[in-house]
């Protein structure tokens, strides 16, 4: 194996392990939900989510239902026409991240407790942004009552980079290979006349001095023409 073989091959074995990370979907991955029910900057715990796998969205909600005091707090946040917030707590990296959202706590309510959660991901399978989104945008003034406002109704959608093709270096390398033999072993020739081989760059320098020429003609007898004007 020689030394241009021994690098491209370093190569491949670096991309595969850069692109790794972007296909390892499988596995769990428990995010903690927060809530905010009033004004304060006190959270109580909504509940976990559980990723089992990025591609396919594949996540289990465990959300706590809301007691009559709880219910109370977010509809005096919706009369106010204040936000329910929201942060979302994860471990990644060996460390603890924390990332916050909010909705207008009358569109939570009248949306009934049904929501959605979009997650984006980094290349890593990281998070780095949610976003909630009711299923009701728009406050209308709906009346809902309480025993409509026990549970909350989620999905979460998760979002990743897509990965562009990966070049075939094997295949190139493979080639290059064969061909750098066949020239050791003295293989085949290629036997064909200098026009056969290089007639497709000669046809466009062809074309180009013609046109060249033709312009340089128009050019001396047009010159003469506007010397004899007045």
């Amino acid at each position: 194996m020689d030394l241009f073989t021994s690098y491209m091959k370093h190569i491949c074995f670096a991309l595969f392990l850069i692109l790794l990370p972007v296909h390892m979907s499988e596995g769990a991955l428990e995010i903690k939900l927060l809530h905010y029910l009033d004004s304060s900057n006190l959270s109580v715990e909504r509940g976990t989510v559980e990723i089992h796998n990025i591609e396919t969205s594949d996540v289990t909600f465990r959300q706590n239902p809301l007691n009559p005091a709880d219910i109370q707090k977010l509809k005096t946040l919706a009369d106010k026409d204040e936000f329910y917030r929201m942060d979302i707590v994860v471990r990644q990296n060996n460390k603890e991240v924390t990332l916050s959202t909010f909705a207008k706590a009358c569109a939570m309510v009248e949306s009934k407790l049904h929501d959605n959660f979009n997650v984006y991901l980094d290349h890593n399978g990281n998070i780095v942004g949610v976003s909630l989104a009711p299923n009701e945008n728009l406050c209308i003034g709906s009346h809902v009552s309480n025993s409509e406002l026990t549970a909350f109704h989620s999905n979460m959608y998760l979002f990743a980079p897509e990965t562009g093709p990966v070049p075939d270096t094997l295949s190139y390398i493979q080639k290059i290979e064969r061909e750098r033999e066949a020239r050791e072993k003295g293989g085949p020739k290629d036997n064909r006349s200098f026009l056969a081989k290089y007639w497709m760059y000669l046809v466009p320098l062809a074309i180009f001095f013609a046109v060249s020429g033709a312009a340089n003609n128009e050019q001396s007898g047009g010159g003469g023409g506007g010397g004899a004007a007045r």
